[in-house]
């Protein structure tokens, strides 16, 4: 069993809008749990990441960049 995963920076009206577009539960537990590592990392709440998307979409892309980075390797060795 997969060990549980601490979601509280998934808070606010953009988290409630993910969960609406994903339909299956078997789908969203997988996406919460990549969300939540991404948004550790950054040290961001979702709201707070979807703002600088909105403000510096270069700056958010970047970000995002780096996290695929970062975790190709990880996902590789699995």
């Amino acid at each position: 069993m997969a060990k549980a995963v601490n979601r509280f920076i998934l808070e606010g009206e953009c988290i409630t809008i993910f969960r609406g577009a994903v339909r299956s539960s078997h789908t969203l537990d997988p996406y919460e749990r990549r969300l939540v590592r991404f948004l550790s990392g950054i040290d961001k709440t979702c709201d707070e990441f979807v703002e600088l998307a909105r403000t510096s979409p270069t700056t958010a892309e970047r970000m995002i960049i780096e996290f695929v980075l970062k975790e190709k390797p990880r996902a590789s060795s699995n």
